[in-house]
């Protein structure tokens, strides 16, 4: 068969085919047969024609219309059905379908012929008079018919319209002889035609009713003022008035240029309570008294003038009217055509006249929104005020609700805000997030179910705000939901006194009830497009069974969908969630596809949904995939593995026995020779860094502290600085001990248990990290659920070192956000309790194979790239993880790229009882010889310790940055001693020492560093220095060292 010109299928979902000459064909698909029905000139029970043009299947059998007639088949016999007389000179029977009351429509070239349910057939004589290709009932009742002439539809109980065709036009009929129609599962109805190709009239044209206005084909309406009852009134370019009846759909013509108008610009229209009609357009305003044909012009100049500028607005308020000139402000006029007040830029209030709308709120005040934000007329003195709250920025439009809160537009979001006397409040918020375009808009305007409107470029735009019933929901309207044009014109939109809401776009008027839009009707089916992975090189599609299966080399998976609906395809949207890699569902937006790089071995669940242009969304597609492992890393393949490095074990091991025990021991011996070197030098460079970056602000937190607890303190303030002092303490044990991790290697680490205020070491914690955090801009969150012990058997250093180290990272990888510290217990029994601890973040995150390393020695997250950003050694969270052994516990970490981390410590702890607390040190008084110092420092928190150490000691102390800053004051100064920092920027300490002996042979000079090299003192006595200070040094040593002491601190 090679023309197809008829399909049907029955209830046993088999398919009937006929075509051109071709007869009548049956396809079976479970049983995968096909079988032929032809024409016999001697058989009385076959076709009476093999060219079937159409079929309709029913509960009576299967009808069947012939290029000679019309058959019924009832099981196996085909029964002729005689036509009436009107029919019989064009026996054609083109189209067949079921009208109202189940009647059966039968399409001829003589017309439309129904057959009741008595097997009577007679002509419709309320059809149009023409040859009737194609025919239909949609499920709305309303009949169509497809004819050599056009398009025809009936509405039950009304006459027949014809629908022309207008070939290159948007939005009409692509031809006017119409070959077949089809309605969809959504209600739209395809109309195939004759050289003009396929037609779509969406399911929701009915909701929108368009009109042609103006004297010329190329007029564009403007302004839009709601008339009597039914209709409104539509100004033009170029000049014309035209008054729409919104019940018959009627344009009537009234002015234009030549018949009244001085200009051809016309912005705005507005029926008074008289009758009356005011234009105003680009040179003034006009009233036009309908039944008289009378206009009265009113200029720019002389009595009664408007302001300069065009009047692009008008509002009827009780006895007159206020207008807007773009330019000149506003104006009241009495319904006489009197002046009541002019109100010009820079008066009562009313900063710009650049209006974008004005209106009336539920009381009756006036309110405007322009460039400048909102304004709200004042009743007592008609001054405009500023309300507290409200946007500064250009508003659009704006509308009120029917409980008195009044929605915005703006560019960036649509907002609803409460009004409480002289100020606005915030109370919801739609923007780009939410699917509000940012776009101008022509205003706003809120209908009888509290719906808001706004008219924009591009489309209409509804939102509806949630309630008990529905969640909130934006929509926008565009050509696929039967507007003319998605360009609205930049005036704000007019609700009629019946609720029919009426816009002007670039292509013509629009007018429709808020209330009777019809959404979508029927749930779309989603589909799956195609499946396909990379393998071996090649692109490889997959069948979309309700299992896949993936050989571990197969890579890019991609996965497409289709939603089959097609009331508006560019609005459709398209979410994916594949179980065990996404932690929720991905929307894709209008893109139906979404590729997978690489899985790893194991199952996934994927689901696929998608949602039409009302927000509707499908249920979800599922597919299970299986990601099969190499061969190479299957159970059988390592149970392989272990059996054969068991036998070359043994194997190795009877070998050394026998011949190889010797050269073992010695290979043996050199390979441990060699890790203790390579451990001892990683030991070193770890001692190195570590020393320099902890002594440097050890010195400044210590000396700060020490001066701090010798000043007149509050009881809090003294318990905090003493959290500060014993924090510097233990952080300074921290740096003498740090060859502890070796001890950890060892074996020879001792852990110290003694009683412990838990509370107390986590807020000491937490102090200690806050600022680091604020300094970042981040929240440090302390959370301790309330059934943690206070007091318990740890050992404090080593427990708070983990926290640090946990908590410094955290802050140090996270950019922006917060990190949290949260501690809980879990009772063991009455003697001892199970401790968690953890520390999460809102970083970036890690993925698995970042994970997979980050506790081994020296290993950092991207590695150089980390340490060179970020500084650290590396080693923390292997010291962590291995003091966190010592002590019978655990650190685990957990992370999700995007989604932060979160690291966790778990031990075991014995309940202790109460302990009394140290007070702090006593401060030593100051030395009596007073020097002239010079202290040379980069880092300004230790030189601000330093300093005021010296000058508490009662010394005079200058403060040098940097070498050079240090030997401009020695020109200026006669200083005893200097006390240099080795590791200043650009000339370091020892080079700087020459200079200053070589200046002033005879000062003495103090060294002080936090370098941690063991050659560093001998340098430094070498360079001429007297003294050799590590800091952070302590007040005694400090004072030592002025006093004339030639000694060193290594601590």
């Amino acid at each position: 068969m090679v023309d197809v010109y008829a399909i049907a299928s029955d209830r046993q979902d088999r398919l009937w085919l006929g075509g051109y000459d071709a007869g009548l064909y049956l396809f079976d698909h479970e049983q995968n047969t096909l079988r032929a029905f032809k024409h016999g000139a001697t058989d009385q029970n076959s076709l009476i024609n093999d060219t079937i043009l159409s079929l309709l299947n029913d509960p009576d059998g299967l009808w069947i219309g012939t290029l000679d007639g019309f058959q019924q088949l009832r099981g196996s016999t085909f029964h002729t059905i005689e036509l009436p007389d009107a029919a019989r000179p064009q026996r054609l029977i083109a189209s067949l379908s079921k009208g109202e009351q189940g009647l059966l429509q039968i399409g001829t070239r003589a017309g439309l012929f129904l057959r009741d349910h008595n097997g009577d057939i007679h002509a419709d004589n309320t059809a149009p008079n023409s040859a009737v290709m194609t025919s239909l009932v949609d499920r709305n009742q309303l009949r169509w018919l497809g004819m050599r002439d056009g398009l025809w539809s009936q509405r039950p109980g009304e006459v027949w319209r014809r629908h022309p065709a207008a070939i290159g036009r948007r939005g009409a009929l692509s031809g006017d002889v119409i070959n077949a129609m089809l309605e969809d599962h959504e209600g739209g109805l395809w109309i195939a035609t004759v050289g003009g190709g396929l037609s779509r009239l969406n399911p929701q044209w009915r909701n929108f009713s368009a009109f042609q206005v103006g004297r010329t084909a190329t007029s564009v309406p403007r302004g839009i003022g709601k008339s009597a009852i039914h209709a409104v009134w539509v100004v033009s370019l170029p000049g014309g008035l035209d008054r729409i009846d919104l019940q018959t759909g009627a344009v009537s013509a009234h002015l234009d240029a030549t018949g009244g108008f001085p200009d051809e610009r016309l912005h705005s229209v507005l029926e008074d309570a008289l009758g009356n009609v005011w234009v105003g357009h680009s040179s003034g305003l006009i009233r036009y008294v309908p039944s008289l044909g009378k206009t009265t012009i009113y200029g720019q100049e002389g009595a009664h003038s408007t302001p300069a500028g065009f009047v692009d607005q008008l509002l009827e308020v009780p006895g007159g009217l206020w207008l807007s000139a773009q330019g000149g402000g506003l104006q009241h006029r009495a319904l006489s055509g009197d002046v009541l007040e002019d109100i010009r830029p820079g008066q009562h209030g009313l900063e710009s006249a650049d209006t974008e709308q004005i209106g009336l709120d539920r009381t009756g005040r006036l309110w405007w929104s322009g460039a400048t934000g909102l304004l709200r007329r004042a009743t007592e003195d008609g001054h405009f005020e500023t309300l507290i709250g409200a946007p500064s920025e250009r508003i659009f439009g704006f509308d009120f609700t029917d409980d008195g809160e009044i929605w915005l537009h703006r560019l960036e979001a649509l907002e609803r805000y409460r009004i409480d006397g002289n100020s606005l409040s915030l109370q919801e918020r739609i923007d780009q997030t939410s699917g509000l375009p940012v776009v101008e808009s022509g205003g706003v305007i809120v209908d009888a179910e509290q719906s808001v409107w706004l008219t924009t470029a591009r489309g209409l735009v509804r939102y509806r705000p949630a309630n008990d019933m529905r969640a909130a929901e934006l929509r926008i309207f565009g050509v696929r939901d039967g507007l003319p044009s998605i360009e609205f014109h930049k005036r704000p939109p007019t609700m009629t006194a019946e609720g029919i809401l009426v816009a002007s776009t670039l292509e013509g008027v629009i007018a429709f009830d808020p209330s009777r839009l019809q959404s979508i009707e029927g749930k779309s089916s989603l589909q799956w497009e195609s499946l396909s992975v990379s393998r071996a090189g090649s692109r490889i599609d997959l069948a979309s069974d309700d299992i896949i299966d993936l050989q571990h080399t197969d890579s890019d998976l991609r996965i497409a969908v289709r939603l089959l609906s097609f009331a508006d395809p560019s609005a459709n949207r398209y979410r994916f969630r594949l179980h065990g890699v996404d932690a929720g569902w991905v929307e894709t937006g209008n893109t139906p596809e979404r590729s997978y790089p690489r899985l790893a071995a194991g199952e996934y669940a994927l689901e696929v949904s998608a949602a039409n242009a009302d927000g509707q969304w499908s249920s979800p597609l599922q597919l299970h995939i299986v990601m099969h492992p190499a061969w190479w890393s299957s159970l059988p393949a390592q149970l392989s593995y272990a059996g054969l490095l068991l036998l070359g074990a043994l194997q190795a091991f009877l070998a050394w026995r026998k011949r190889l025990a010797e050269r073992h021991q010695l290979a043996m011996a050199e390979q441990a020779k060699q890790l203790a070197e390579h451990a001892s030098q990683a030991k070193g460079r770890f001692l190195s860094t570590l020393g320099h970056e902890i002594r440097t602000p050890m010195t400044g937190l210590l000396g700060m502290n020490e001066l701090l607890l010798q000043s007149e303190l509050q009881p809090q303030q003294r318990l905090q600085a003493e959290a500060v002092r014993r924090s510097g303490q233990m952080m300074l044990r921290l740096l003498n001990e740090s060859l502890d991790i070796a001890r950890v290697e060892a074996g020879k680490l001792q852990i110290e248990p003694q009683p412990t205020d838990l509370n107390q070491l986590l807020r000491d914690t937490a102090e200690l990290q806050a600022a680091p955090a604020q300094r970042k801009g981040l929240r440090f969150e302390l959370d301790i659920d309330a059934d943690l012990p206070q007091w318990v058997s740890v050992d404090p250093l080593r427990l708070q070192q983990i926290l640090l180290n946990l908590s410094g990272n955290a802050i140090k990888f996270t950019a922006q956000g917060w990190v949290r510290l949260h501690a809980s217990a879990q009772t063991i029994d009455s003697t001892s309790v199970r401790l968690y601890f953890a520390v999460s973040d809102s970083g970036a995150g890690m993925d698995a194979e970042t994970l997979s390393r980050l506790f081994q020695p020296f290993e950092q997250a991207h590695r150089t790239q980390t340490a060179q950003q970020f500084g650290g050694s590396g080693l923390g969270l292997l010291i962590s993880r291995q003091l966190a052994n010592a002590m019978h516990g655990e650190v685990a970490a957990e992370s999700t790229p995007g989604q932060g981390s979160t690291f966790r410590l778990s031990l075991v702890a014995d309940l202790a009882k109460a302990q009394a607390i140290a007070n702090a040190m006593p401060f030593e008084s100051p030395t009596s010889t007073i020097e002239s110092l010079l202290l040379v420092e980069d880092e300004a928190d230790v030189a601000a310790a330093v300093s005021g150490l010296l000058r508490q000691m009662g010394h005079h102390v200058d403060h040098a940055e940097h070498a050079l800053q240090a030997l401009s004051l020695l020109t200026q100064h006669n200083y005893s001693q200097a006390v240099l920092d080795l590791d200043l920027p650009g000339i370091d300490g020892l080079t700087l020492a020459a200079m200053l002996h070589k200046q002033r042979p005879g000062l003495r000079l103090i060294a002080l560093t936090a370098r941690a090299e063991a050659d560093t003192e001998q340098r430094a006595l070498a360079a001429g220095f007297a003294v050799f200070l590590r800091k952070p040094m302590s007040l005694a040593q400090l004072r030592d060292a002025i006093a004339g002491g030639n000694h060193s601190s290594s601590q």
